[in-house]
């Protein structure tokens, strides 16, 4: 047994009633980045807590003890003496046969090089619709600038209704070109999130306020938990995302309808659910809404949802799109919310 716990790829940690980890296999000092010496007596208060880079592991497993479950799981994107950590933790109740004591079992993966690939092929993928992109504004250009050449100034007739329109062509789509490279901009140098804990009702009535002189047949509605937790966030970063999918859901109802705005604690994470009462987006489209350049809009550069997206990612959530046709689209955010407390 001890063979296989020090060769598996897993990280394995056992914790008993006492907060004493009699075990801990290499792989788990490994992933956790510890460069101290570690014993079979040490605490995991010792082990985690006096390390603020695995305070969040920490407060998982703390957690998890004091309560009634018996398995739970989380991802983590950690920092971790400055380098970028993604960790995967599950921890197991074993209990004794009397079912008064137990021991925890915590196993921890390391998804740091595959969250790294997973990238490089999205920049890979965003590189080559980028391409196609600015291609395809390229040969209007193109062709204006030929038929510039082309035209006699001394025998053509309509020399400067020609002059005038492969002009306005040219400065049409070099304005699309600028408008594209600033949104990919906008994605490529997003700066890191500067996360402070904050009331999420905050943060979003100030955005809902900036839309006080939406259309009048647009009726925006809200439903706040009463003492939802607090949650750690980039607040202006969050309001971006907000003010992205409130826009997305106004357009969504040329005719007028309702934006409902609620807010909920569920299963340690506060969950955002914006719904619109609009068009609704095709079932066959609704996979790619998150992709980059994916657009239905005519004038849009598809980056709008990806940055969202990145955006909550980066603060530890996620976000899903429930949509149906001529019904309305439902944005649901998860964020993790702050054990320590909740709103005061």
């Amino acid at each position: 047994m001890q063979a296989i716990l020090e060769n598996i790829s897993n990280g394995i940690i056992i914790c008993n009633n006492n907060k004493v980890i009699p075990l801990i296999n290499p792989m788990a000092v490994k992933i956790l980045r510890i460069d101290r010496p570690v014993t079979n007596t040490m605490t995991i208060d010792e082990l985690f807590n006096q390390q603020n880079d695995l305070k969040p592991i920490y407060n998982l497993l703390t957690d998890f003890n004091i309560s009634k479950e018996v398995f739970i799981e989380n991802e983590f994107n950690l920092n971790i003496k400055g380098e970028s950590v993604y960790i995967k933790a599950a921890c197991v109740k074993l209990f004794s046969e009397n079912k008064k004591e137990f021991s925890t079992i915590i196993i921890l993966e390391d998804h740091t090089r595959m969250i790294q690939t997973q990238k490089v092929a999205a920049w890979h993928g965003m590189a080559r619709h980028l391409a196609h992109e600015i291609r395809n504004p390229l040969t209007p250009i193109l062709w204006a600038a030929e038929s510039l050449l082309d035209a006699d100034i001394k025998n053509s007739p309509d020399f400067m209704k020609i002059v005038a329109e492969n002009s306005n062509s040219i400065v049409k789509e070099v304005k699309r070109l600028q408008n594209l490279l600033a949104k990919f901009s906008s994605f490529a140098k997003m700066p890191d999130v500067n996360l402070k804990t904050d009331r999420i009702e905050r943060v979003l009535q100030e955005t809902i306020d900036m839309y006080a002189k939406s259309p009048m047949n647009i009726k925006i509605k809200t439903k706040f938990q009463p003492d939802i937790p607090l949650v750690k966030i980039d607040a202006e970063m969050i309001k971006q995302v907000l003010i992205n999918i409130i826009k997305n859901a106004i357009e969504a109802m040329p005719m007028g309808g309702n934006l409902t705005i609620t807010t909920v604690s569920l299963d340690k994470m506060v969950l955002i659910e914006i719904a619109d009462t609009g068009i609704g987006i095709p079932a066959n489209i609704q996979d790619k809404v998150f992709e980059p350049y994916f657009t239905t809009k005519e004038s849009g550069t598809g980056l709008g949802l990806t940055i969202c997206s990145k955006i909550i990612s980066d603060h530890g959530g996620h976000m899903k799109i429930i949509s149906r046709e001529n019904e309305g689209t439902t944005v649901i955010i998860a964020l993790p919310a702050e054990m320590e407390g909740t709103k005061t």
